[in-house]
């Protein structure tokens, strides 16, 4: 057996290596819990936990659709809320509306007649779920405070931060985490909803006695040449951990330094990509006239970690 907090950090690769405190914050479509992690001497040990079993996704897709049946009673003079199927197409396009804003900043609800032959179509901005659910974001930030303070830790001796559940998608709830950690980046690259599943998964491989999985599903991760373009070094699905080299060759002549942008995508131009950051590479042995000077490049994943 295997809790979910400990199968999240696992997933992220941080059973291995130095010891270390781990913060999951944990935001489903229907509970909230929020866990502090000590590792030591190879073993997870729950130091706090603290959550809400009544936050989650569904939580925000009501408030959204409780908006709506406002406006619509505003502009129609209709109370829908007593019409079951109304009700109930009304909130899965509240929820699809959600789902978008996590990527745009604006959505739109739109439903063929959704009563008496009316159709419905309304805006949704970024801006305006944040703040029809400004009541559940400090909810979530009030347990994440009591959960620090149950372990007895100052924020600033959190090592890693995960994001796990599908809710942990929002934009607003990803900027209220890193906030309150100082700006310290919560770890990226598994999706949240998944992060347990696979930790757990890891964990039964290596008690069947294996030590390298094929679970990582995400886009690949290179590096910008020149142009913009994206040169893959880790592929989509490779088996974990891994290892890749890659030759690199300056652009420029007599060049001693050379920053390289690492990105993550499918796309053949990192326009198109996710930033992951960037390596500044010095002292680089200059070349002259057109023989520039090469140098290779070792990308390895633990996991979600670009070495």
């Amino acid at each position: 057996m295997i809790n979910d907090p400990s199968a999240a950090a696992i997933a992220y690769g941080l059973d291995k290596g130095y010891d270390n405190k781990t913060l999951v914050f944990d935001l489903g479509g229907g509970t909230f819990d929020v866990t502090v992690l000590l590792f030591e001497e190879g073993v997870f040990e729950v130091l706090s936990t603290s959550g809400d079993s009544h936050l989650g996704g569904e939580d925000f897709d009501q408030h959204v659709t409780d908006h709506f049946v406002e406006v619509i009673k505003k502009k129609h003079g209709r109370d829908i809320s007593g019409d079951s199927r109304a009700m109930r197409r009304l909130r899965r396009e509240c929820e699809r509306a959600k789902r978008t804003l996590s990527n745009q900043h604006q959505a739109s609800v739109e439903i063929e007649a959704l009563f008496d032959g009316v159709d419905f179509s309304e805006p949704l901005t970024r801006a305006q779920f944040e703040k029809l659910n400004e009541d559940l974001f400090l909810k979530a930030m009030a347990q994440l405070q009591k959960a620090m303070a149950d372990a007895g830790l100052d924020k600033r001796e959190i090592d890693h931060i995960i994001l796990a559940g599908g809710s942990t998608r929002i934009p607003k709830v990803q900027q209220l985490v890193k906030n309150y950690f100082d700006g310290k980046e919560p770890h990226r690259g598994i999706h949240p909803d998944e992060a347990m599943a696979f930790g757990a998964a890891a964990h039964g491989s290596y008690l069947a006695g294996h030590d390298r999985y094929s679970l990582w599903s995400e886009p690949a991760i290179g590096i910008e040449t020149d142009g913009g373009k994206m040169t893959p070094l880790i592929p989509r699905n490779p088996t974990l951990p891994t290892k890749k080299t890659h030759v690199l060759t300056t652009f420029w002549d007599k060049r001693s330094t050379v920053t390289i942008k690492v990105f993550q995508g499918d796309r053949s131009e990192t326009q198109h990509c996710t930033l992951l950051g960037q390596l500044d590479l010095s002292d680089i042995p200059t070349a002259r006239l057109i023989r520039f000077s090469r140098r290779t490049c070792d990308a390895v994943v633990r996991f979600d970690q670009f070495l």
